[in-house]
């Protein structure tokens, strides 16, 4: 583990000293580089910082020092807290044009920061110690990110992340597939320039048992996957993997069936679904125990609207003659299987 002597005692520093890490987790899916003010807007727009905003404006200031590193004498830039960091900026010129009031102009001009030491590679596990197993937690795809880049970039064992970030091996190893898929799918659908929100799809693909052993049969399985969450084929996460974990478990021809009716141009994994269950061994008796359901809350009310239909009685014979034809087979079925 990380020692706490990584950071320096808290100590104030200009807010305008402070730049933002173009490195930030929230960043890692933005392939070309992004200058200081791009960065700012993303945040502002994308992260929720108009919440921290509001808490900033109440409590009229930030309670925890933002945790930086020393770029050049008397400059830093922010590893942790860069959320924080925007929403100060933003207040400050809020206050100077006067669409914040109640504060002197230079309130926030001056912050709390704990300056970092140690490699980079020490500070990414400190900041993941922060977020992935700690109380500021992260959306699941930034705690998987983490994981990632510990793996890819600096060579970290998956026994060494676990160990790292206190999490139980299988859910680190899992995390590190699912973001390794997750970033091959952003390579295929570069258009995509929020793909990690795709994070989820893969996540539920790796919890399952059955698809990881389905994935691990045929390297071209994980690519068909991707195309399916590419154009929208699962339609959403969480229940569009489970129905395909139904139709992976599902007999061969049956399986065939429906994967067809998914990979056709206008196929979904509703309609698959839908063909799987209307081809399924059985299903003509589901629809017989509704039908027999329904004949039992058959009211009086509804034996009186008869008189004006002729049509229903030589409905019921129909159904009853079918009902005895269907009888008599399954007996005979069952007195052949017992001559067996």
């Amino acid at each position: 583990m990380v020692k706490e002597s990584l950071c320096e005692e808290a100590k104030s520093v200009a807010l305008k000293d402070i730049k933002l890490d173009p490195e930030n987790i929230r960043l890692r899916h933005i392939t070309e580089k992004l200058s200081e003010a791009e960065i700012e807007k993303y945040l502002l727009d994308e992260e929720d910082v108009r919440l921290t905003m509001k808490e900033i404006i109440i409590d009229k200031q930030i309670h925890e020092p933002l945790l930086v590193s020393e770029i050049e004498n008397g400059k830093y830039i922010v590893k942790e807290g860069n959320r924080r960091l925007v929403a100060l900026r933003a207040i400050t010129k809020g206050i100077i044009t006067g669409k914040i009031k109640g504060f002197e102009k230079d309130h926030f001009d001056i912050v709390s920061i704990q300056v970092l030491h140690g490699s980079p590679h020490d500070i990414l596990k400190r900041i993941g110690q922060m977020h992935v197993s700690g109380k500021k937690e992260w959306k699941a795809h930034h705690k998987a990110s983490v994981i990632f880049e510990l793996r890819e970039k600096y060579n970290d064992t998956i026994e060494t992340i676990a160990d790292t970030l206190g999490m139980p091996t299988g859910k680190v190893k899992q995390a590190y597939q699912a973001f390794e898929a997750t970033t091959r799918y952003g390579k295929r659908f570069p258009n995509d320039k929020r793909y990690v929100n795709k994070y989820s799809y893969f996540a539920e693909l790796y919890q399952s048992k059955d698809l990881k052993n389905w994935i691990d049969q045929d390297p071209t399985y994980m690519d068909t996957f991707i195309d399916w969450v590419g154009n929208n084929k699962l339609i959403n996460s969480y229940g569009g993997v489970r129905a395909l974990k139904k139709i992976i478990k599902a007999p061969i021809v049956l399986r065939g069936r429906a994967l067809a009716v998914l990979d056709a141009s206008d196929g979904n994994i509703d309609k698959a679904i839908q063909t799987l269950e209307d081809n399924s061994p059985g299903s003509i008796w589901s629809d017989v125990r509704k039908l027999a359901k329904k004949l039992h809350q058959v009211t009086f009310d509804d034996f009186i609207s008869t008189s004006q239909d002729p049509t229903i009685s030589q409905m019921l014979d129909e159904i009853i003659d079918s009902a005895m034809r269907m009888k008599q087979q399954i007996e005979q079925n069952r007195g052949g299987s017992l001559g067996r």
